[in-house]
């Protein structure tokens, strides 16, 4: 017949409970210093310089079509689909999905099929004979830690803040890399612009060689003249082999960026020229959220979030830990066969209590207090780079402007002077040393433009990273 065991210790349970509640009653809950918050004052300076009305549109998030170059477009979304730090960003922020799911499961009771075989042989010492002995269970086997001091819970905190985390350093890598690409795309370009006007260049200083080289003949032209003409020319050549090891760098980054290989990058990107500049304004779209919703401050952010639930969990540390245990199934002590075994039915509260390690259990709470205060910290500090750099970004743009608007207007005195010079040599009212300067200094000047141009579109990429937090997130 088969015979139920009933080893339930239900009546130790209501005690436990009691216990349990009586504690979690005098357990103080940590206290938590507020985030500090910016300036007001000067986060009210810097984005009132910038501020742009209306609501975003998605057209809006994708601020490199402002410089209306194709070739550009094509290579912010290649970056975006091939990009290898994006792609691991990605796959660290699913797998930060599954911890936090894993912790949450810890509220709830674990367990599941349990089952166990014992095969044994003794000797009786008197009769010698072997004895064997069978055993098997087989049952439900659950377990319960009751959080009541909130233990289990800091867990999943950390486990969502290390999420935010990582939800925040895509964010952050996404626009790094669109930035980047954007960045180091008008370098290229103005790299290649530099070149194609460095031929130009050379091909007036050679044409103005051989011409001189024929007054020399002549004897209207002395050696000197000839030979200040030849410096200058090879000085420029001199400048073409810098320029494409520039070039090959930039090529190299943005083979990087696109997840693609250097020749792949030469095939592919043609030299187009710098992009427009007309269409580039100093506005973002509600850039005080944009600053408050950036990676950087989301990323510390979580930091803190992190360190606070540490401490929830040290705090819970120095309180008992309570959990329920049950069994349900069948129980052979004579056979392996479970047609005659024992029901057997178990349910045992436990509860621990490191009561001789307390001491050290409120330093580690101490400590992580001190841990917590370190990150709130970082998170002013951070603060303070996102203003720093965002009030940077703007007046580098501002004083990019100046400075493109300046450079024109020398090129364009430069242009006359030359032309000046050019017309008076031809006429012999100046030596060709004149004209030499004059001429040099138009090639310095339309290269300085160029190279202005170049800075100008780099510092609106750097302008719009500055202010990342209402684009990185909706690409």
């Amino acid at each position: 017949m088969r015979k139920r065991t009933h080893t339930v210790a239900l009546y130790r349970l209501p005690t436990l409970t009691s216990i349990a509640l009586l504690l979690a009653g005098c357990a103080v809950t940590t206290e938590h210093e507020a985030l500090p918050a910016p300036d007001q004052q000067v986060m009210q300076q810097i984005t009132g310089q910038v501020s742009l009305d209306g609501e975003q549109t998605e057209a809006a998030a994708k601020w490199w079509h402002a410089y209306g170059d194709a070739q550009l477009n094509r290579l912010v979304e290649q970056a975006l689909a091939n990009n290898h730090d994006l792609e691991a960003a990605a796959l660290r922020l699913e797998a930060g999905m599954e911890r936090l799911r894993v912790s949450r499961d810890q509220l709830r009771p674990q367990g599941g099929v349990a089952g166990n075989i014992s095969l044994t042989r003794q000797q009786d010492p008197q009769s010698l004979n072997v004895v064997r002995q069978e055993s098997a269970t087989l049952g439900l086997a659950a377990d319960w830690q009751l959080d009541l001091f909130g233990r289990i819970r800091a867990r999943v905190r950390q486990a969502q803040a290390n999420l935010d985390h990582r939800q925040a350093f895509e964010a952050q890598t996404m626009a790094d890399v669109v930035s980047g690409v954007v960045a180091t795309y008008t370098r290229l370009m103005g790299a290649e612009e530099q070149l194609a006007l460095l031929d130009k260049q050379l091909t007036l200083l050679d044409e103005g060689v051989d011409v001189l080289t024929l007054r020399v003949e002549e004897g209207l032209s002395t050696p000197l003249e000839l030979s200040r003409a030849q410096a200058l020319r090879y000085e420029y050549r001199a400048r073409r082999p810098e320029l494409e090891v520039l070039r090959t760098q930039y090529q190299d980054a943005l083979a990087i960026l696109t997840g693609v290989t250097l020749p792949d990058v030469r095939e592919q990107v043609s030299a187009a020229g710098l992009p427009a500049l007309a269409s580039l304004q100093l506005q973002i779209h509600e850039p005080e959220q944009a600053l408050r919703q950036s990676p950087e401050i989301r990323l510390a952010e979580a930091r803190v979030a992190e360190a606070m639930a540490l401490s929830d969990e040290a705090r819970a540390a120095l309180f008992p830990s309570i959990s329920v245990s049950g069994v349900l199934g069948w129980m052979s002590s004579t056979s392996l066969g479970l047609g005659g075994a024992d029901e057997n039915l178990g349910i045992r509260p436990q509860l621990s209590w490191s009561l001789l390690n307390l001491s050290a259990l409120r330093d580690g709470l101490d400590a992580q207090k001190l841990e917590e205060r370190a990150v709130l910290a970082e998170f002013e500090q951070t603060w303070l780079r996102v203003l720093n750099r965002a009030d940077r970004a703007v007046q580098d743009w501002q004083a990019r402007e100046q400075q493109v608007l300046a450079l024109m207007r020398r090129q364009e005195y430069a242009r006359s002077a030359y032309e000046q010079a050019e017309s008076r040599y031809e006429e012999g009212m100046i030596p060709y040393l004149d004209f030499l300067d004059a001429q040099r200094d138009l090639l310095t000047s339309e290269a300085g433009v160029i190279d202005a141009n170049s800075r100008l579109l780099e510092a609106f990429s750097e302008l719009q990273r500055a202010f990342p937090g209402r684009w990185s997130s909706v690409l």
